[in-house]
């Protein structure tokens, strides 16, 4: 899943800030979780207080990868039969 926001209107953001903190939970149990930032999010303190609350929560259970990096170690956990992956590189087997 992706995470990211609207800002370009007022009831965009709004939606968006309610919107951010509810899929938070709802991806908790993801093993890859991409954050979509815009540079126009930054444009709005409120908008940038929401992402990092977000990202500050995110940041303390799970480790920032690259695209790549992430690529690399779903295809290694591949390589090895392995049916799941979590970003740390460590196979979850569920065989």
């Amino acid at each position: 899943p992706c995470l990211t926001a609207s800002s370009r209107s007022a009831w965009r953001r709004t939606l968006s800030r309610a919107w951010l903190r509810a899929m938070r939970g709802v991806t908790n149990a993801a093993p890859l979780l991409r954050i979509g930032l815009h540079p126009a999010d930054a444009d709005h303190p409120a908008m940038m207080r929401s992402w990092r609350a977000l990202l500050a929560d995110i940041l303390a259970t799970r480790t920032p990868v690259t695209k790549l990096h992430a690529v690399d170690i779903a295809r290694s956990a591949a390589d090895a039969g392995e049916t799941r992956f979590d970003v740390t590189g460590e196979a979850t087997s569920e065989r």
